[in-house]
This record gives structure tokens, sequence and C-alpha cells, in this order.
């Protein structure tokens, strides 16, 4: 029970860094401030898979951090589209940019 104990205490800690992450991009995107999404994403990534490596049992332990994770992602993504508007940037345009013609 102590190992699954420390998995879910690990998780939880990956997902409490994962939302620092969103918070910290909110604020960069708020003052202008360059981020590296690449950086960005494999955070968020590493947290969620952290969290998908879960035993079934021990996932409602993680749900409402994931819920906020979720959340927070969602206020981010409005955040950048209304960047990119104020810029001029078409909002597909980004969406796809990672994708091979």
């Amino acid at each position: 029970m102590q190992q699954s104990s420390n998995e879910v205490q690990t998780v939880l800690n990956e997902l409490d860094q994962a939302n620092a992450m969103v918070d910290a991009l909110r604020a960069s995107i708020a003052d202008g401030t360059p981020v590296d999404l690449a950086a960005f994403n494999a955070g968020i990534e590493t947290a969620c898979n952290a969290a998908m490596a879960l035993p079934k049992d021990q996932m409602p332990a993680v749900r409402a951090s994931l819920n906020d994770l979720l959340a927070r992602l969602d206020v981010a993504k409005a955040d950048i589209e209304a960047a990119g508007a104020a810029l001029g940037v078409d909002e597909g345009a980004a969406e796809g940019a990672d994708e091979p013609s």
C-alpha cells in the first residue's frame, strides 16, 4: 500500500508542476514574454503520462488534479487565441503547426 501511496504522491507532484507551468505560460502570454512551447508541451505530457501509468484503482486520487489541469489548459488556450487575435494571427494556423503537410 505504501508503494501505491508514493506513486500517487509522485503523480500529484507532477500535476502540481504542470499546473504551475500553465500559470507561468498564462503570465508570459499576458506580458508578451516569449514561451518555449516545446518544453511546456513536454512537461504537460510527462505529468499526464505519469497519471495514466497509475493503476486504475489509484486514478480517483488524482482526478481532481487532472480536472484542475484541464481547466487551466482551457483558460490558457483561450488566452493564446485572444493574443493571436490581437496580433491578427489565423486561429487555425497554429493548431496544425506541428503536423506535417
